[in-house]
């Protein structure tokens, strides 16, 4: 049940960012066939950027964006109205969406809500409950410390999102890793350029700004490949330098591997995005 009377029917103030701002608003109407039934709609309104009007029937497809690109300048992965105009047409309502390029747009669906008496909206205290464990149920609490790795990795992670980093460095360092992250492939390239031996494995966005995750993880392959063919140019070079061996001596071997050997970062991909071909 629903108080109308408890909803906004004026636009209210919505956050806002030098990118522009969004005014959250509902309006309600009496349905003929009842009074107990009242018909709401909901707006969401933007001052962005706008969609065009041939772009438009994109935003309710599953995975799929109006800047459908790797570089994308806005996050997101292409879900939130696909999965709400579904919703609301399981309420019985209708999905909109009103948009003009360079104007804004104006997200809007409607709804039916039975009204709900005044005696109903007095929700009733929450009563204690209990919990009974089982008689012989050990009980064990396991730290955070018992159950993190023995071996402290150290992580480099390329992700745009400012939540998604938060989120990712708590979760990591709380495992007791040691993480950097950097906001866009073309700084993963440099990290790993200039600091590569510093890292064990590299959590890589798909979609950032300025460089995408995968043009970053071929660059990155193609600076360990250039490695290894200087690497065994030196040791070529190194083994013609030494003194020739006469053919009648016993031969030598070495008990040591002086080779100093490149290795293939592990690159793991962070992403819920789908491709297409």
């Amino acid at each position: 049940a629903l108080s109308v009377s408890s909803l906004p029917t004026t636009p209210a103030t919505g956050p806002s960012s030098p990118h522009g701002s969004l005014s959250p608003s509902s309006t309600s109407s009496p349905n003929n066939s009842s009074k107990r039934i009242v018909e709401l709609e909901f707006c969401v309104k933007d001052t962005g950027i706008g969609i065009d009007k041939d772009k438009q029937h994109l935003l309710f497809q599953a995975f799929t964006q109006v800047e459908n690109t790797y570089t994308k300048r806005f996050a997101g992965t292409g879900l939130g109205l696909a999965i709400c105009q579904p919703l609301v047409r399981l309420m019985g309502g209708s999905f909109r969406v009103e948009s003009e390029l360079g104007q804004g747009s104006s997200f809007m669906f409607n709804t039916h809500f039975m009204v709900a008496p005044a005696a109903a909206n007095k929700v009733p205290p929450l009563q204690p409950v209990e919990l009974v464990v089982a008689p012989g149920t050990p009980k064990r609490e396991v730290s955070v410390e018992e159950s993190q790795a023995k071996s402290v990795l150290r992580i480099l992670v390329a992700e745009d999102n400012s939540v998604n980093q938060l989120v990712i460095r708590r979760l990591l360092n709380r495992l007791g890793h040691e993480v950097t992250i950097v906001d866009n492939g073309a700084r993963a390239v440099e990290e790993i350029a200039t600091k590569g031996d510093k890292y064990d494995i590299v959590l890589m966005d798909v979609q950032m700004p300025v460089m995408d995750g995968i043009t970053a993880t071929k660059l990155i392959r193609d600076h360990e490949r250039v490695q290894e063919q200087e690497q065994e140019q030196q040791q070529e070079q190194e083994q013609e330098d030494t003194l020739p061996v006469p053919a009648d001596s016993v031969p030598m071997v070495s008990l040591s591997d002086n080779k100093r050997r490149s290795r293939h970062i592990p690159i793991v991909a962070l992403t819920a995005y789908v491709t297409t071909t």
